[in-house]
C-alpha cells in the first residue's frame, strides 16, 4: 500500500482525512475532538472531525524496525522468562529427568512466543507479562503448529510418491516458501480445525502472501536468517560459559531467536492487519508511528495545526489559537515564538510591542536572557517609551546587551529608571552600569560622572558606591 503524506508535513505520513476540506493530515495537525461523542479529533480548518485514514498507513515497516525487533527479548518481561527456562534447561543433563525437561520448555517457550505475536499483533511492542490472566488459550495453537509441520512432511512426501523427484522438490520449495505464511495462518485464524486446513491448503497460503505483497518475500528472507541465527547464537554463548552451563546456553540462544521470530511475525500481522482482516485496537498501538516529531504536549499539538493554518493563509485563526495556547500555558517558549511571528506576518506592531513584555518575563524565566533582549531591543525599535514589565527585569537585560557588544541598547534599557523607579533596589546598579558604559564603551566621560557623583550622595553605605569611587577615580585620576 503506497503511504498517504500529510498535506502540511510531507515528511510524515498522513493519519486523517477532512473529506470537506479534501487534505490529508498527520497527527500533529488536528485538533482534539470538541463534543464529548465525537470518536475522531478534528480538523484544524473546518473543525469537524475528520476521517481515519487507518492506522497502518503510519505503522513504520517492519524492516526498518528491525535493531528493536531483535532487542525485543531484551526486555524484562520476556528476558526473566528466557532466563527462568535456560535455568530449567540445565537439568537436561540429568538422566531420566532431560528429555521431559526438553518437552517443558519447548513447550513453555512455544507458548510464550505466541503470546507474543498475539500482543505485538494488537500493537503492543513490550512483552507480555508471563502471568496472562484472561487471555486465549494458546496451547491449541501449539499443538496445531506441530500438526501443521507434520502434515507438510506428509505432502511433501506422497508428493515425492505421486510425482517423482520434480513434485518432491516443488512441494518442497514451495511449503518452504509458505512457513511464514503457515505461522501467520496459525496465529491469526480461530478453530482448531480450520488453523489445520488453511495452515496446509496452497490456496490459502498463497493468498495471505499475496495481501501481504513483495514485502513477504522480504520476510521470508528474515525468518530463514533467523532460523540459522539461533543455531549461531546458542553455539557462541555455549563456547563462553563452562561446560555445566552449556546447556542452558544452547537453551536461551535457540529461545532468544525463536522469540525474535515470532515478535517479528506478530508486527506484520499488525503492519498489514488491514490487508488481513485482523482488527486492532488503536488505543493500544505502541510501535510509535512514523518516525517524526509528535505531539507530545498541548503546544506542540497547537504548532501542528498553526502550520496548517499559516499554509492556507489563515492568519488571524492561527493568531487565534497561539493566543488561547500562551493564555493556558505562558512559559512555552515555542508557542509564543510562533506567536511572534504570526504577528509580525499581520504587520501588527501595537500588539507586537504589548506582547513583548510577556514575551520577555516568559524568556527569563527560562533562563534566556539573551534572546530576551533580542525582544527587547525589537520592541524599542517600534516603541521608544517600551519598557519590561517589571522593573527587576530591566538590569540583567542591560547586562546581557552589553556583553553582547550593544551599548546603547543597554543604556536606552536603563533610560528613566531612577525617574520611573526611585527606590527600587536596582537603582544603585543601574546607575554603576549605566556610568560604566558611557565611560568605558562610549568614551562620554561627562555623562558619567555626574551619575557616580548622584549614587555616592544618595547611596553613600550602598555596596555599589565602592565601585562608583573607583570609576570615578578611573575617570578623574586627580
Amino acid at each position: 500500500m503506497e503511504r498517504i503524506a500529510c498535506n502540511y508535513h510531507p515528511r510524515m505520513a498522513a493519519r486523517w482525512h477532512c473529506p470537506r476540506c479534501d487534505v490529508d493530515l498527520c497527527p500533529g495537525c488536528v485538533r482534539k475532538a470538541s463534543g464529548p461523542f465525537h470518536e475522531h479529533p478534528d480538523c484544524p480548518l473546518c473543525d469537524r472531525p475528520v476521517e481515519s485514514l487507518g492506522l497502518g498507513n503510519v505503522i513504520v515497516p517492519f524492516w526498518r524496525r528491525l535493531p528493536r525487533i531483535f532487542a525485543y527479548p531484551l526486555q524484562p518481561a520476556a528476558l526473566t522468562y528466557l532466563l527462568g527456562l535456560s535455568l530449567l534447561s540445565l537439568a537436561l543433563a540429568i538422566p531420566l529427568i532431560g528429555l521431559f525437561v526438553l518437552v517443558l520448555v519447548g513447550l513453555a517457550v512455544l507458548q510464550y512466543s505466541f503470546r507474543v505475536m498475539a500482543h505485538t499483533a494488537a500493537g503492543h511492542m513490550r512483552p507480555p507479562e508471563v502471568t496472562m490472566r484472561g487471555e486465549e488459550d494458546v496451547t491449541p495453537r501449539v499443538v496445531a503448529l506441530f500438526l501443521v509441520y507434520a502434515a507438510v512432511g506428509y505432502l511433501t512426501s506422497q508428493a515425492g510418491a505421486y510425482l517423482g523427484l520434480p513434485g518432491y522438490v516443488a512441494a518442497s520449495v514451495f511449503f518452504g516458501l509458505m512457513l511464514p505464511a503457515s505461522i501467520l495462518i496459525v496465529g491469526l485464524e480461530q478453530g482448531f480445525v480450520r488453523i489445520l486446513v488453511k495452515a496446509v491448503n496452497p490456496v490459502s497460503l498463497t493468498a495471505l502472501a499475496v495481501r501481504i505483497g513483495p514485502a513477504y518475500l522480504l520476510l521470508f528472507l528474515f525468518v530463514q536468517l533467523l532460523s540459522g541465527a539461533g543455531s549461531q547464537l546458542a553455539a557462541l554463548l555455549a563456547g563462553l560459559v563452562p561446560g555445566w552451563a552449556a546447556a542452558g546456553a544452547v537453551a536461551f540462544g535457540w529461545m532468544y531467536m525463536h522469540l525474535v521470530t515470532f515478535h517479528l511475525l506478530g508486527y506484520v500481522i499488525y503492519q498489514y492487519h488491514e490487508e488481513l482482516g485482523y482488527e486492532v485496537d488503536v488505543r493500544a498501538d505502541q510501535s510509535g508511528g512514523e518516525p517524526a516529531r509528535p505531539a507530545t504536549t498541548p503546544g506542540d499539538s497547537v504548532l501542528g495545526q498553526v502550520d496548517v493554518l499559516l499554509k492556507e493563509g489563515q492568519l488571524e485563526r492561527a493568531d487565534e489559537l497561539l493566543r488561547q495556547q500562551i493564555d493556558a500555558d505562558p512559559t512555552d517558549l515555542a508557542v509564543w515564538q510562533r506567536y511572534f511571528r504570526v504577528l509580525q506576518a499581520r504587520g501588527d506592531d501595537e500588539r507586537l510591542t504589548h506582547e513583548s513584555k510577556d514575551y520577555i518575563s516568559a524568556l527569563l524565566l527560562a533562563g534566556r536572557v539573551g534572546p530576551a533582549a533580542e525582544v527587547a531591543a525589537q520592541a524599542l525599535a517600534k516603541d521608544a517609551g517600551f519598557r519590561p514589565a517589571k522593573p527587576e527585569q530591566v538590569l540583567p537585560l542591560a547586562r546581557s546587551a552589553r556583553e553582547a557588544g550593544r551599548p546603547k541598547l543597554a543604556l536606552r534599557l536603563m533610560n528613566g529608571f531612577g525617574r520611573h523607579h526611585p527606590d527600587h533596589d536596582d537603582l544603585p546598579a543601574v546607575s554603576v552600569l549605566s556610568a560604566r558604559i558611557l565611560s568605558e564603551d562610549l568614551r562620554q566621560d561627562g555623562k558619567a560622572r555626574p551619575l557616580l557623583e548622584g549614587l555616592l550622595r544618595r547611596f553613600p553605605d550602598h555596596p555599589a558606591a565602592a565601585e562608583a569611587q573607583r570609576l570615578l577615580k578611573a575617570i578623574d585620576p586627580t
